[in-house]
Formats: structure tokens, C-alpha cells, sequence
């Protein structure tokens, strides 16, 4: 779906903040972090 499509980059340029919270567990947790976003998911361990 389109939320799949989203980049690290895409967040970091349409957020003013760094933290992103994943609800779904769609991304990638290593690739967030090394673009610099903190990144949390609920569910995964």
C-alpha cells in the first residue's frame, strides 16, 4: 500500500521532529535508525 512506499528520508523532510512510532510494523528498524529517526514499533520485539 502507499505507506509501504514511504522513505526514511520522506519523514525526515515532512517531520519536524525525529520520532516515528510504527503501529503496523512496516519499516525497516535498522534503515530508520541509521537515517537518524527514532524509531519505535509496537509489537516487535
Amino acid at each position: 500500500n502507499e505507506f509501504r512506499a514511504l522513505t526514511a528520508e520522506h519523514f525526515l523532510g515532512a517531520m519536524r521532529g525525529k520520532l516515528l512510532v510504527d503501529l503496523r510494523n512496516i519499516y525497516n528498524p535498522g534503515e530508520m535508525r541509521d537515517a537518524g529517526l527514532i524509531y519505535h514499533s509496537i509489537g516487535r520485539e
